[in-house]
Protein backbone atom coordinates (compact mmCIF):
# COMPACT_ATOMS: atom_id res chain seq x y z
CA UNK A 1 0.00 0.00 0.00
CA UNK A 2 3.34 2.48 0.55
CA UNK A 3 4.44 2.03 -2.69
CA UNK A 4 0.96 2.51 -4.26
CA UNK A 5 0.64 5.97 -2.31
CA UNK A 6 4.38 7.24 -3.03
CA UNK A 7 3.71 6.56 -6.45
CA UNK A 8 1.04 8.99 -6.76
CA UNK A 9 2.80 11.45 -4.85
CA UNK A 10 5.82 11.61 -7.33
CA UNK A 11 3.18 12.21 -9.77
CA UNK A 12 1.70 15.04 -7.69
CA UNK A 13 4.80 16.88 -6.94
CA UNK A 14 5.78 16.50 -10.95
CA UNK A 15 2.43 17.71 -11.49
CA UNK A 16 2.50 20.14 -9.67
CA UNK A 17 6.14 21.66 -10.07
CA UNK A 18 5.40 21.71 -13.76
CA UNK A 19 2.09 23.72 -13.43
CA UNK A 20 4.05 25.75 -11.05
CA UNK A 21 6.87 26.82 -14.00
CA UNK A 22 4.16 27.02 -16.52
CA UNK A 23 2.34 29.84 -14.54
CA UNK A 24 5.50 31.23 -12.81
CA UNK A 25 7.00 31.68 -15.93
CA UNK A 26 4.09 33.25 -18.02
CA UNK A 27 3.92 36.48 -15.20
CA UNK A 28 5.69 39.35 -15.56
CA UNK A 29 7.20 39.91 -12.26
CA UNK A 30 8.71 42.29 -12.20
CA UNK A 31 6.90 45.33 -14.40
CA UNK A 32 8.47 48.86 -14.96
CA UNK A 33 6.71 52.16 -14.35
CA UNK A 34 7.83 55.36 -16.60
CA UNK A 35 7.39 58.34 -14.26
CA UNK A 36 8.17 61.95 -15.72
CA UNK A 37 10.33 60.47 -18.90
CA UNK A 38 12.27 58.21 -16.39
CA UNK A 39 11.86 53.99 -16.45
CA UNK A 40 11.92 52.72 -12.30
CA UNK A 41 11.79 49.28 -11.40
CA UNK A 42 10.39 47.79 -8.46
CA UNK A 43 12.42 46.75 -5.45
CA UNK A 44 12.27 43.81 -2.93
CA UNK A 45 14.11 43.05 0.89
CA UNK A 46 17.03 41.88 -1.07
CA UNK A 47 17.69 44.68 -3.73
CA UNK A 48 15.88 47.55 -1.68
CA UNK A 49 19.24 49.58 -1.82
CA UNK A 50 20.36 49.57 -5.49
CA UNK A 51 16.86 50.27 -6.71
CA UNK A 52 14.70 52.27 -4.55
CA UNK A 53 14.07 55.80 -5.35
CA UNK A 54 13.68 58.44 -2.71
CA UNK A 55 11.57 60.31 -4.57
CA UNK A 56 9.14 57.76 -5.67
CA UNK A 57 6.46 56.78 -3.68
CA UNK A 58 6.42 52.52 -3.70
CA UNK A 59 3.29 50.35 -2.58
CA UNK A 60 3.28 46.72 -2.16
CA UNK A 61 2.62 44.81 -5.10
CA UNK A 62 -0.34 42.73 -4.19
CA UNK A 63 -0.10 40.28 -7.36
CA UNK A 64 2.99 39.57 -6.13
CA UNK A 65 2.55 39.00 -2.57
CA UNK A 66 -0.60 36.49 -3.84
CA UNK A 67 1.75 34.37 -5.65
CA UNK A 68 4.40 34.21 -3.26
CA UNK A 69 1.77 32.94 -0.66
CA UNK A 70 -0.03 30.49 -2.74
CA UNK A 71 3.90 28.94 -3.31
CA UNK A 72 4.89 29.40 -0.29
CA UNK A 73 5.91 25.64 0.36
CA UNK A 74 8.42 25.95 -2.56
CA UNK A 75 10.42 28.02 -1.00
CA UNK A 76 12.02 29.69 -4.00
CA UNK A 77 8.87 31.73 -5.30
CA UNK A 78 8.51 33.85 -1.87
CA UNK A 79 12.42 34.45 -1.57
CA UNK A 80 12.57 35.46 -5.15
CA UNK A 81 8.93 37.97 -4.78
CA UNK A 82 9.91 39.15 -1.59
CA UNK A 83 13.84 39.55 -2.10
CA UNK A 84 13.25 41.55 -5.48
CA UNK A 85 9.67 42.01 -6.24
CA UNK A 86 7.49 43.61 -3.25
CA UNK A 87 7.07 46.64 -3.36
CA UNK A 88 6.06 48.50 -7.03
CA UNK A 89 6.47 52.11 -7.88
CA UNK A 90 3.42 53.87 -8.46
CA UNK A 91 4.56 58.03 -9.36
CA UNK A 92 6.03 60.27 -7.62
CA UNK A 93 6.30 61.31 -3.70
CA UNK A 94 4.14 64.62 -3.19
CA UNK A 95 6.59 67.67 -2.11
CA UNK A 96 3.93 68.03 1.26
CA UNK A 97 3.43 65.16 3.20
CA UNK A 98 -0.16 63.58 3.12
CA UNK A 99 -0.92 65.49 -0.01
CA UNK A 100 -2.54 63.29 -2.94
CA UNK A 101 -0.62 63.37 -6.17
CA UNK A 102 -2.63 62.02 -9.05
Amino acid sequence: MFRRFFKIGCGTIILFFVVFVIIFSSIDMSPTKVINGVEYRDYGLLNEKDNRNPNIQYEPNMRNVVIGAIFSETLVAPFYVFGYHLMEPVGPKPAIPGQVVH
